[in-house]
């Protein structure tokens, strides 16, 4: 059953005393909850330490009330999350309140704990229960409305109210309203930060020790985040039991936080390699060169942005500094997707090949992570179901390009993938070699002064392998520049970009596309091919005549050069581009 809909999925309390060999159930809601697993295992998450020799005392850390968040993960890598409310007894006994939740909303769910508590002791049992069926019942609104809880008696007054925002899931972590950056940001050095970023992204088997809870669970959880728009693949339990201790032992790769008391009892020769972070020192240890292997630019990026003096990292600055880290690294992962009979598939190889020199060695080890590996079948997921992939990565992709110079990046890569082909792609390669050549020729022409006059019969536009329909991303830039999708850094262009060469140096004239029905019916037009339509007219995209400029002279022009493109590397590229079309897709305007 999908419970995302949602707010709890199950209401529980426990207790804890040395009368008992086990944490007991003394209260549970809905009654029919019917996952057992997670009823066997759940004492042991809200009591970790109560195996432990010091048995209750490592629990009763303190008289006043502590509150903690634990992660359960079943056979899917599904997460559910559990909110910890513990209250001491006069006696030696330990109560404790709990939520479980698909939701990973901490600071909502640990004060909703509170509310929950100070109910339970103003009303009656069969009160209470009212209030549980209240809130199960409860279904979740759209993102970012207000959801209200108003908890009255019988005579209407009204005891407790809880509202809360419903969480952006878009929307990035920030200071101080997260409660797990919050307490990361409190004990965790920015420096340590980036040596546990590093460790991430080697994909290292990671503990971190404390003797407090909340703030344990809290720490891991927040480390994991700073992998966004990854996530962490393997092992993930932020709030290790005693139960579950031989989890230190796994050979693969896991994030854990191991209280102290736990952590005291495992022989360390048997863990072997681990990078471990002890939360309450703020001390690092790893026998690995995780730092040093990181592009020297984005550690220095890092370093200047989290551990300067002057740096202000309130609100979502430490998400977002990471964040755009991994823009530098992995934001250009669309150049290498290529359109295939069986859909879109992600090249390693051409991906490397499109990095940066220094970053190429770093990159090669990125790759075969499956952190992410993930990433890209989730991204080729969306973008095979049409589905939007504008999330807070793709739009900071975009100010990093935009930032770096690209003259063009498209909105939606891909909007419509479907298996359909251009019956003319067989003949359209030669067709294009060969108005290039002629294309070229009359450049060489015109540059020489002569005024022959050129009309292509037809002009061909090159369609990229893996796309089929595309919206283009206007940018705020004060013209309009395009750029193939899987333009490097490096020069290159299409035959659009020849087009509107051709027009900057006058010897043609274009006016802007148009989508609307024919302007003038003695005009001659070509038509766009929307290969995701069935093919009728209504959807044949059209654009206005293409005419020379024979008023023009190179008198009353600026001078062109030879190669009027500016540079003869540029016309280089455009060729070899050309020239691979035994592996390219083309697409013709008739």
């Amino acid at each position: 059953m999908n419970n995302s809909h949602k707010i709890l999925e199950l209401y529980c309390e426990l207790q804890l005393d040395l009368s008992f060999k086990e944490p007991r159930i003394t209260k549970i809601y809905p009654q029919n909850y019917s996952d057992d697993e997670v009823l066997k295992i759940l004492g042991e998450f809200v009591f970790p330490c109560f195996r432990t020799s010091s048995t209750i005392k490592t629990e009763k850390t303190s008289n006043s009330p502590t509150s903690f968040s634990f992660v359960l993960t079943n056979i899917n890598k599904q997460y559910k999350y559990g909110f910890c409310r513990q209250d001491v007894t006069s006696g030696n006994a330990i109560n404790a309140i709990v939520i479980l939740t698909l939701h990973s909303w901490h600071d909502i769910f640990l004060k909703f704990l509170n509310v929950l508590s100070t109910l339970r002791k103003k009303v009656t049992d069969r009160q209470f229960d009212s209030y549980l069926n209240y809130i199960h019942r409860k279904s979740l609104p759209d993102e970012h409305k207000m959801v209200n809880f108003i908890f009255s008696d019988g005579n209407g007054i009204i005891l407790q109210e809880f509202c809360f925002k419903r969480p952006l899931s878009i929307a990035l972590p920030s200071i101080p309203e997260n409660h797990n950056l919050n307490l990361f940001y409190n004990y965790i050095e920015p420096k340590t930060m980036i040596e546990i970023f590093a460790a991430l992204l080697a994909e290292r088997r990671i503990i971190f020790i404390s003797n407090n809870y909340d703030k344990l669970s809290s720490c891991v959880q927040a480390s994991c985040s700073l992998l966004y728009p990854m996530y962490w693949q393997h092992i993930f339990i932020p709030l290790l039991p005693f139960k579950l201790k031989d989890y230190l032992l796994a050979p693969m790769p896991y994030c854990i936080g191991c209280p102290s008391s736990v952590f005291s009892l495992v022989r360390k020769e048997e863990i072997g390699d681990v990078v471990l972070i002890n939360c309450d020192t703020n001390v690092i240890t790893s026998p690995f060169s995780d730092i040093s292997d990181l592009p020297q630019d984005i550690l220095g990026y890092l370093k200047k942005n989290l551990t300067g003096s002057s740096c202000d990292l309130r609100g979502d600055r430490i998400p977002r500094i990471f964040l755009s880290a991994l823009v530098q690294i992995i934001g250009g992962y669309r150049d290498a997707i290529k359109y295939t009979e069986k859909g879109l598939k992600f090249s390693n190889e051409t991906f490397i090949e499109s990095q940066l020199p220094q970053y190429k060695s770093f990159v090669q080890k990125i790759v075969e992570l499956q952190v992410f590996q993930q990433f890209i079948e989730e991204r080729l997921m969306l973008m095979q179901s049409n589905s939007e992939t504008t999330d807070i990565f793709e739009i900071e992709v975009e100010l990093h390009e935009a930032k770096m110079g690209k003259k063009m990046k498209y909105k939606e890569f891909i909007k419509n993938i479907k298996g359909k082909t251009n019956p003319a792609v067989k003949n359209a390669v030669k067709s294009v070699k060969d108005t290039c050549k002629e294309l070229k020729q009359k450049i060489r022409e015109n540059s020489n002064r002569e005024k022959d006059k050129f009309k292509p019969e037809k002009t061909y536009t090159r369609r990229h392998e893996h796309i089929e329909s595309l919206q283009i991303y206007e940018t705020t830039f004060s013209s309009t520049f395009m750029e193939s999708p899987s333009t490097s850094s490096g020069s290159s262009s299409s035959d659009m970009n020849i087009l509107q060469e051709l027009e900057a140096q006058g010897i043609i004239n274009s006016s802007t596309f148009s989508s609307s029905s024919k302007d003038n019916e003695t005009a001659e037009e070509c038509n766009l091919i929307d290969l995701s339509s069935d093919g009728s007219s209504d959807n044949i995209a059209k654009f206005n005549k293409l005419t020379l400029n024979n008023d023009k002279t190179m008198n009353n022009s600026k001078k062109i050069d030879k190669d009027p493109f500016g540079s003869s590397e540029l016309l280089s590229d455009v060729m070899s581009e050309l020239y691979k079309a035994n592996k390219t897709n083309w697409t013709t305007f008739e």
